[in-house]
């Protein structure tokens, strides 16, 4: 099995395409933030208590 090789490409510093793979690399970054189980919970929505909803009829 023959096996691939991965050029990377190097941009000089100060550049636009320097700064544009700066911003990917921190918006990436940002994206590996997984939240756990009891973050999610917590932004759910949820129905009003009874005891607060007064009689409508």
């Amino acid at each position: 099995m023959m096996k691939r090789r991965i050029k990377c490409i190097r941009t000089k510093p100060y550049t636009k395409a320097y700064y544009l793979h700066q911003q990917l690399a921190r918006f990436v970054q940002s994206l590996d933030h997984t939240p756990d189980l009891s973050e999610i919970r917590s932004g759910q929505r949820k129905p009003a208590p009874m005891s607060l909803t007064e009689m409508v009829f």
